[in-house]
């Protein structure tokens, strides 16, 4: 029997994301997906003519638009909404519980974030978030090899940024490689020059996978000190009765001594 939920859901979702022309392209979405878009995102969903129809963005400023068309350059500016369009298909995969349909919403964003890659210019300041996403993807069809991949090229493009080392290392403790998942997050904070507090964190918990408690806390203190907020790390390690309140350093200058 035909499942006619399938074969609308898939109809109307091929319809909105093709790749194309600016105007042809008519992808909707929830205001609550909107708002998680990056600025630049946001400013060329309003620009075009879906965008001018949907209440949260039709009175979307033109100064930010035109401030989004400058920070990324016009041929970039012109292209973004497709991988932003991989985005949202990528969220609504990961709480997609019909195989047949998170297989395609994973297909779909994979097909709009390569549209926009393949486009851009070799210098375009949003190639190495755009191959995280394709990472990110990768790892969600269970294609590590691919993940692996995009997340290394990631790495290539802009080492200094901590998100693909992060999202590395998550590949290689799903493939049980924890050893490659710390080697990948130390080479991250020597880049970093230890002032990742996500890199930190991240090797906390892997330095505590591989029985090393110590080390567990020295990156977990680090981490913390310098801003990170999710508690696990500092959870696991008081439940082993091995946490110890980092000390804070006082920056203060010393008072200068005073001639009797």
């Amino acid at each position: 029997m035909i499942n006619f939920r399938h074969v609308l859901l898939m109809v109307a979702a091929a319809c909105a994301g093709v790749p194309g022309s600016a105007a042809a392209y008519t992808f909707t979405m929830s205001e609550a997906e909107f708002s998680t878009w990056p600025m630049y995102c946001q400013a060329r969903y309003a620009s075009l003519d879906i965008g001018r129809q949907q209440n949260f963005s039709m009175n979307y400023s033109r100064a930010l638009i035109e401030q989004a068309r400058a920070q990324l350059g016009a041929p970039t500016f012109e292209r973004v909404h497709h991988w932003c369009t991989g985005m949202v298909w990528l969220d609504r995969a990961r709480f997609e519980t019909d195989p047949k349909l998170r297989e395609f919403q994973l297909s779909s964003a994979k097909t709009e974030s390569q549209f926009t890659l393949v486009g851009l210019q070799a210098d375009s300041p949003i190639i190495p978030s755009i191959l995280v996403t394709l990472g990110l993807i990768c790892q969600e069809q269970k294609d590590f090899t691919c993940a692996i991949e995009m997340f290394e090229k990631a790495i290539a493009e802009r080492a200094t940024d901590p998100t693909p080392y992060s999202a590395l290392a998550v590949v290689y403790r799903k493939q049980k490689q924890l050893d490659l998942a710390r080697e990948i997050l130390l080479r991250g904070d020597k880049v970093m020059q230890g002032k990742s507090p996500e890199i930190q964190y991240n090797l906390g918990l892997i330095l505590l996978e591989l029985k090393d408690v110590d080390g567990a806390l020295e990156y977990a203190q680090k981490a913390y000190l310098g801003g990170h907020q999710l508690p696990g790390l500092r959870n696991k390690l008081t439940q082993l009765g091995r946490w110890v309140e980092p000390k804070v350093e006082s920056k203060e200058p010393q008072s200068a001594a005073h001639s009797p």
